[in-house]
């Protein structure tokens, strides 16, 4: 097992490498509707990192995550944009498992055709599902570890 851990953290460490020296392509468009129904583009948030969080209220495993989240959050909020990207589910269920869940971050909700494009681009079969873009745009990790695990990840990209 620490093998494999180690292993893992060579393969980020190469990929952060990577990114910092141009190889890293910018990570495809994704626009969604936040809480006041502005439409945002991730593009946008360049400058810091972006760990985006795919999630649903259905989903057990992402709500499970959200604890994890919100520590993980809470420590790296001057460094990191935290992105919930809501799937799949209506406008109402959306906000009001965002306040019970007392999410810290940018929150969004995707529509029926940009949920497509993301599964799509993303290759997202499942949820949860998480994404890491370093301060630059360029796409580090479509398939990035989940808030429990990511830590050390993201501060590779941020140089700590």
């Amino acid at each position: 097992m620490t093998m494999l851990s180690n292993i893992g953290s060579v393969c980020t460490l190469v990929f952060c490498l990577l990114c910092t020296s141009g190889y890293a392509q910018l990570a495809p468009k994704i626009e969604a509707r936040d809480m006041d129904n502005r439409l945002v583009d991730l593009a946008s948030l360049k400058g810091k990192v972006v760990y985006v969080d795919i999630w649903a209220s259905w989903c057990g495993p992402c709500m499970a995550e959200f604890p994890n989240s919100i520590k993980l959050s809470q420590k790296l909020k001057n460094d990191v944009h935290f992105v919930y990207l809501n799937i799949s589910d209506t406008d109402d269920k959306w906000r009001k498992a965002v306040a019970a869940k007392k999410l810290e971050g940018i929150h969004l909700r995707a529509d029926e055709e940009m949920t497509e494009k993301i599964a799509e681009t993303y290759d997202v079969k499942t949820i949860p599902r998480y994404i890491l873009i370093d301060k630059n745009g360029k796409l580090v990790d479509s398939d990035a570890k989940r808030p429990s695990n990511v830590e050390a990840d993201i501060r590779l990209l941020l140089g700590k």
